[in-house]
């Protein structure tokens, strides 16, 4: 006996291989490196809504206000540090994480309905007569 596919098992197919086209990358994604790039870090006053950096209790704006940080690499002389001088990167990995849960989870919803589908395309498939040769006429 032979079975046909019929819509539910052809949209069910369809819908199960996309979805886990797009599950499985959002299930093997690891927190690898989600810093911000160094050429897209932001300056103090982009990043003021993220971090408040502390310097002796103090925030870090008003040091550079007053002009009471140094900065001097090897065999230079100190200089005051300027408020242009600094940036900062974010490490996104929570933002990032929050989004694949919301959509691993619309995704995997997508892909229970393909199995649905596919599982009542499969189980109400009827069955076909398998070819025979016709039969000879007695005549």
């Amino acid at each position: 006996m032979r079975r046909r596919l019929n819509a539910f098992t052809i949209v069910g197919m369809i819908v199960v291989f996309t979805g886990l086209g797009h599950l499985l990358p959002a299930l093997l994604a690891g927190g690898e490196n989600r810093w911000t790039p160094r050429d897209l870090a932001v300056g103090l006053e982009e990043s003021a809504d993220r971090v408040c950096v502390l310097v002796s209790g103090t925030p870090l704006e008003k040091h550079l206000e007053a002009g009471t940080l140094q900065v001097g690499g090897q065999g230079e002389s100190p200089r005051t540090l300027q408020a242009d001088e600094v940036q900062f990167r974010f490490n996104n990995w929570d933002r990032v994480r929050a989004d694949l849960y919301f959509w691993g989870m619309l995704t995997a919803s997508y892909t229970t309905a393909g199995v649905a589908a596919l599982l009542v395309g499969l189980l109400r498939v009827p069955r076909l007569p398998g070819r025979s040769s016709p039969a000879a006429s007695t005549d």
